[in-house]
């Protein structure tokens, strides 16, 4: 972003998905996100992680108390990826952040819509992928990720 951020993620992502969510939607300024989760071990800086600025958060609208620290570009302001204490080890990374627009349609390519109750009824539901009314549990994620 900006010409001041590179991330390297290498192909361990536990998840893609598009998530509805009131406070994902309201720190993206969109009507959903699509992410992906990776271990921290395989998110790397190759530059500009002296630009990253954070912020917490502790009051989300679905879990309170659950901690979410959002890391974004001092350059540009665009958020580069969450931290959440419900996902320890972890980073929630935007599909929208990664340079290889091709990745988007393929290995990026979301498999799950968690959080469907709160989406907006002018958005249907995305061929092939699973709904998941609330947060997708730990095994609908590991049986998404090995299909």
């Amino acid at each position: 972003m900006a010409g001041q951020q590179r991330k390297k993620q290498q192909q361990h992502a536990i998840a893609v998905l598009c998530n509805f969510l009131f406070d994902c939607r309201k720190i993206t300024a969109s009507m959903f996100t699509s992410g992906f989760v990776i271990l921290d071990t395989h998110l790397k800086h190759v530059r500009g992680e002296e630009n990253l600025r954070q912020f917490g958060q502790s009051q989300t609208i679905e879990q309170k108390g659950n901690v979410m620290t959002n890391f974004f570009c001092s350059t540009c302001g665009s958020l580069m990826y969450r931290r959440g204490v419900g996902f320890p080890g972890a980073s929630i990374l935007r599909i929208g952040t990664v340079d290889d627009f091709k990745l988007g349609e393929t290995a990026l390519r979301p498999t799950i819509e968690q959080y469907v109750k709160h989406r907006v009824d002018w958005i249907k539901d995305i061929e092939d992928m699973v709904q998941i009314e609330g947060q997708a549990s730990v095994e609908e994620i590991v049986e998404q990720a090995s299909v």
